[in-house]
């Protein structure tokens, strides 16, 4: 038999291994366009690409099932508490988490301070988010006029000192934006200097008293 055949074959067998593991799913308490198939149906179209296999196959199934399939084992979750990290890796290896931290939002803390004991990297989303600390003439402001960068910078560089595990991912958009997140790295922040903005940015959340989701909110508008 011809090997390009074989190995089509060999694709249909396994696709339709899957979708029949994954079939169960549709069960659960999904969205109603994903358990009617919509979703998978429209975003194959748009992407080109079987999504039911990549999502089966990117561990849209259990742990168990994954497991049978011979998946990774190592895998990163997001926005998860100490907690729940602890029962993930009764399943499987916590390679990365992914929570919402800033100069800002700190309710990661202990997250972190569990991410380092156990040697998990930390991906903190929304970096570079520091409210009206960036305004003109803010002491955050003045800071980076100081070390010849922007306040993103700052925030950045911040991030960057507060742990050797930290993996940022803030927004490059523009060529000016990577160029800026690449000089962060080469920003020192004294001591002092990192307690500043330790104490400014928990002035900034307790200004504020509200909780993330609305944060995030004010800073879009």
């Amino acid at each position: 038999m011809n090997r390009g055949l074989e190995s089509k074959e060999r694709s249909t067998v396994r696709r339709s291994r899957l979708v029949e593991m994954i079939a169960p799913l549709r069960n659960t308490a999904l969205p109603s366009s994903v358990r009617d198939g919509r979703c998978s149906k429209q975003s194959t179209v748009f992407l080109g690409r079987d999504v039911e296999e990549s999502l089966a196959c990117r561990g849209w199934c259990s742990p168990y099932l994954t497991g049978c399939l011979s998946l990774s084992d190592k895998r990163g979750i997001s926005e998860v508490t100490v907690e729940q990290i602890e029962a993930a890796q009764k399943f499987f290896q916590v390679v990365t988490v992914q929570n919402l931290y800033n100069l800002v939002m700190c309710q990661s803390e202990d997250v972190l301070e569990y991410c380092q004991r156990a040697n998990i990297g930390f991906i903190p989303w929304f970096p570079l988010a520091a409210g009206s600390m960036t305004q003109p003439g803010s002491p955050l402001d003045a800071l980076a006029k100081e070390k010849h960068t922007t306040p993103s910078g700052i925030a950045l560089a911040w991030i960057l000192k507060r742990s050797p595990i930290m993996l940022p991912i803030p927004g490059t958009s523009q060529l000016k934006h990577l160029e800026e997140n690449i000089a962060a790295t080469n920003i020192e922040l004294s001591d002092e200097e990192f307690q500043q903005l330790n104490e400014l940015g928990q002035r900034e959340w307790q200004r504020h008293q509200i909780d993330k989701h609305q944060y995030l909110k004010d800073l879009e508008k």
